[in-house]
């Protein structure tokens, strides 16, 4: 619950819960809002996601209709800039679901450029 997560955390995670869900679809909306509210509520400079329908739904629910890709983290995992409606940028970060070891989710928090006060929302996606 974003309520109970600390003004000063650099980093927060969001998932789905463990057992697949009947309404994937319900299951991605409610992870897109959870990451608007924590990269509004907390200031998150960066968002990094598994699964493109997820992400898809982040950018939709940010109001970002498109971004520049930069590089990639790993084969696979790209990472780009985009601009909020407020001029603001975030990078956002998309690591499709089924590959990457386990600590890529990890690794990408560590290596994405930052500012000492830089924070990161990591979305995750089973549903």
């Amino acid at each position: 619950d974003l309520d109970d997560v600390p003004s000063d955390a650099r980093v927060v995670c969001l998932r789905a819960p463990l057992a697949r869900q009947k309404n994937a679809s319900a299951v991605v909306a409610n992870l897109a809002e959870q990451a608007a509210t924590a990269v509004a509520r907390h200031d998150y400079d960066a968002v990094i996601a598994t699964g493109g329908e997820t992400m898809a739904a982040i950018l939709d629910r940010l109001g970002i209709s498109r971004f520049i890709l930069t590089r990639e983290l790993e084969q696979g995992f790209p990472v780009g800039r985009a601009e909020r409606a407020d001029g603001s940028s975030l990078t956002i970060a998309m690591k499709a679901g089924g590959f990457g070891s386990p600590s890529t989710l990890l690794d990408a928090a560590r290596d994405l450029p930052a500012k000492p006060s830089s924070k990161k929302a990591f979305i995750h996606d089973r549903a």
